[in-house]
């Protein structure tokens, strides 16, 4: 686990992509908002980074840590029943 810059707060590897992964999502579509770490009970858990598209929510982004890499089947544990 690190630490934030700004906070000093435990954070997971994978939160130095969510800035980045956010305004690529923005770029895409202008009228695209998203949000960091809201519970949704449904899913049981925080995903990443949720997605609105004219204030519904459309979808969600799970990221990973880098270097894991994007090949699902390799995944085990937590990982894979995210």
């Amino acid at each position: 686990m690190r630490t934030t810059f700004a906070s000093r707060q435990p954070a997971q590897p994978e939160d130095q992509l969510k800035g980045p992964v956010q305004a690529l999502i923005r770029a895409v579509r202008s009228k695209v908002h998203t949000k960091t770490e809201v519970h949704v009970d449904e899913l049981g858990g925080r995903p990443d980074i949720g997605v609105e598209l004219d204030s519904v929510l459309c979808g969600h982004v799970e990221l990973k840590a880098p270097g894991l890499g994007a090949q699902t089947r390799r995944f085990k544990g937590r990982d894979k029943t995210q």
